[in-house]
């Protein structure tokens, strides 16, 4: 009767709250994921970057070189 029905209640209850803490977790470390993702890729893109931008100033360099030369 009425207990059964209220451990159902209190089961019901204990699966929603797991279920929501286990999804808050994957939520935490989907973010996370994705945050050092694209902490990564900044880091990279500015690396190739830094290294077009010094290969282009080498070629300037190298041109202005035999200009003067």
């Amino acid at each position: 009767g009425s207990e059964n029905y209220a451990q159902l209640c209190e089961f019901q209850r204990d699966l929603i709250g797991k279920f929501w803490f286990v999804t808050f977790d994957i939520f935490k470390v989907t973010i996370r994921f994705c945050l050092y993702i694209f902490f990564i890729s900044c880091y990279f893109a500015n690396i190739l970057l830094y290294i077009t931008l010094g290969f282009d100033n080498l070629v300037q360099e190298d041109r202005q070189l035999i200009r003067i030369g």
